[in-house]
C-alpha cells in the first residue's frame, strides 16, 4: 500500500498562493491512500462517473458518483454512466436553420445597404445571364456577384436603389471603384492598353 500526496501550495512555485480557489485549498490539504477505494474516493473529489462491475452486454454499471447501478452509454469506444453530462449528446446542427440564417442575412443586407428587395436582385441575376456586365465571368460560389451602383449619387457603400448599374465579378467592380467610376480614366486605360 502506497501513499498519494497532493503538494502544499507553498511548495507549488509556479502559481501564486491566491490563485488557489477553495476546493484546490481542500485538496491539497489532504492525503489520500492508495487502495481499493481510492478510485471512488478521488471520484467524489472531483465529480468524476467512475464505472465498477460493467455488465457490457446489459448495459449497465455500479457508477462510484451516483451510487447505484445506472445504465451506461458506449462513445468513442468507452462506456459512460448516463447521469454524465459531459458525455451528454450534442445535439446535430440543423443545416436548413444555417441556411435560413445565411438566406436572412443576404435579403436584410441588400434591403439595408442597396434599398433592393431579394425579387429584384434575382431579376438582375437573370439579365445579365449569371455574369458579369463587363468581362462575362460566370457567377460562381468563389466568385458572386457583385452590386455596382453610381458612387456620384450615393458616396460610400450603401446606395438609394435608384443608383445601381448592375452587377459585377469582384475584379470588375473593383476596377471601377480603382478609376474613380470615371469614364474618361477608363477610356484613357485602353488607350494606354492597346497602344492606339
Amino acid at each position: 500500500m502506497s501513499v498519494f500526496t497532493v503538494r502544499n501550495p507553498g511548495e507549488n512555485r509556479g502559481r501564486r498562493r491566491q490563485d488557489y480557489n477553495n476546493q484546490d485549498k481542500e485538496l491539497d490539504r489532504q492525503y489520500i491512500r492508495m487502495d481499493e477505494n481510492t478510485a471512488d474516493s478521488i471520484a467524489l473529489m472531483t465529480n468524476k462517473h467512475i464505472l465498477r462491475s460493467l455488465s457490457p452486454d446489459m448495459l449497465s454499471a455500479h457508477c462510484t458518483w451516483c451510487g447505484i447501478n445506472t445504465p451506461v452509454i458506449k462513445r468513442k469506444q468507452k462506456y459512460h454512466c448516463i447521469n454524465d453530462i459531459t458525455t451528454a449528446v450534442k445535439k446535430a446542427p440543423d443545416k436548413w436553420a444555417a441556411r435560413t440564417k445565411a438566406f436572412t442575412q443576404k435579403t436584410d443586407r441588400l434591403a439595408r445597404q442597396y434599398n433592393l428587395t431579394y425579387e429584384k436582385y434575382l431579376t438582375m441575376l437573370d439579365d445579365t445571364n449569371y455574369s458579369c456586365g463587363i468581362c462575362d465571368e460566370p457567377f460562381t460560389k468563389d466568385s458572386p456577384p457583385h452590386i455596382d451602383h453610381n458612387h456620384v449619387c450615393c458616396p460610400g457603400k450603401q446606395s438609394c436603389g435608384e443608383c445601381i448599374r448592375g452587377l459585377l465579378c469582384r475584379m470588375c467592380n473593383s476596377g471601377i471603384g480603382y478609376f474613380k467610376d470615371n469614364a474618361q480614366n477608363l477610356v484613357r486605360a485602353s488607350v494606354y492598353l492597346t497602344g492606339v
